[in-house]
């Protein structure tokens, strides 16, 4: 997902300017919530790190798990900020941009001491942009080396050796990491797994392991298989994956059952229908509502039977499980659906021109 930042008035950094470590994206620790010896790169200073002083009517585009924060505001004026977010609905085949070559070019020194590292990244995300699949020639003398390297404490070092053996096709190596018992470790495999070329045996060896693998890496498996664009072999386990209790857990599978694209399964849109409308947490109700949106892009008539669970999920308090039920109705094509849209919108309509000196 992308977010936009939209700053209505000029905002400096005595106001409490968003802050942001640029690259961060790409990291797998949550600076928050990990507790683990390995440094904690997100917390530390570093040279790249930004912050958004802009004049009135800028808009700032970040990717959504870019580490930011909103700074102190040591000024005597309100620092405003309208916030957007943004999601693809479906796979990308061909630059969405004014792009003049879909060609990679490699990253220099130039821009950013990480450079060196970000490069598998960043080249497999371009090439996923572009609709093109990114792989990688090793030589057999470069392997050991890479592998003892997913163990080193730094996390850009991890990723680069992970993505260099995933997109020479090593998943066996990966698949292995997903089962390590540290959690980064499981991390750092998985994302290099997910970016990697598609593998249908590898596909069907890591269903298997839905079976007795431990709940931290069936979670992987999920987001990987949904990133392979094979979402559809969860169906074969959905009886059992909606009955997870866990919440990061959930947080996976329910995004994972919004990327079935053809594979309609009136069962899975049903089982999110139940989980946006029911689960304890607030994030599992809204991927669960994001979900059954991105289904209504492509399997709209999947939803036609479960406008019950839209009418609660458009009263529902969480603004963004509001927002995407909105989205869903407004792609099914019945008049029940649209019926439903509209009556939230009428009473739910805000008059921006209504003033204590224009009351009419």
């Amino acid at each position: 997902m992308m977010m936009g930042m939209y700053y209505p008035q000029a905002t400096t950094v005595q106001m409490g300017a968003t802050a942001a470590k640029p690259g961060t994206q790409y990291y797998t620790m949550d600076p928050k919530r990990y507790q683990g010896n390995l440094p904690n790169h997100a917390k530390e200073d570093d040279p790249m790190d930004t912050n958004f002083s802009c004049p009135a009517g800028s808009v700032a585009f970040i990717h959504y798990d870019l580490i930011h924060k909103g700074t102190a505001n040591k000024s005597q004026s309100l620092r405003y900020m309208f916030k957007f977010q943004f999601y693809r609905t479906e796979q990308p085949t061909t630059p969405t941009w004014n792009c003049t070559t879909p060609e990679w070019s490699p990253l220099v020194a130039t821009e950013g001491p990480h450079s060196k590292f970000l490069e598998p990244v960043c080249h497999s995300i371009w090439n996923w942009l572009c609709g093109k699949v990114t792989t990688e020639t090793l030589e057999d003398a470069e392997v050991p080396g890479l592998v003892s390297q997913l163990d080193s404490p730094s996390e850009k070092s991890r990723f680069y050796a992970a993505f260099r053996l995933g997109l020479s096709g090593k998943l066996d190596i990966l698949f292995t990491r997903l089962l390590h018992s540290d959690e980064q470790m499981r991390f750092c495999a998985a994302y290099a797994i997910a970016c990697s070329p598609s593998s249908a045996s590898g596909a069907e060896t890591l269903t298997e392991w839905l079976k007795d693998k431990p709940k931290e890496t069936k979670m992987l498996i999920v987001w990987i298989l949904s990133e392979w664009g094979m979402s559809h072999l969860l169906l074969r386990k959905l009886d059992t994956l909606v009955k997870v209790r866990d919440e990061n857990s959930m947080l996976y599978i329910v995004q994972g059952l919004g990327r079935l694209g053809t594979h309609p399964s009136e069962e899975a849109a049903s089982a999110l229908a139940n989980i946006m409308t029911t689960h304890h947490s607030d994030q599992v109700r809204m991927f669960a509502s994001m979900s059954l949106d991105l289904l209504a892009s492509t399997q709209p008539q999947s939803l036609e039977k479960l406008l019950i669970y839209f009418k609660k999920g458009l009263n529902n308090y969480n603004r963004y499980v509001q927002a995407y039920c909105l989205g869903a109705l407004s792609k099914i094509e019945t008049l029940e659906a649209k019926s439903l849209a509209i009556s939230y919108l009428m009473a739910s309509r805000w008059c921006p021109i209504t003033t204590t000196s224009n009351t009419f």
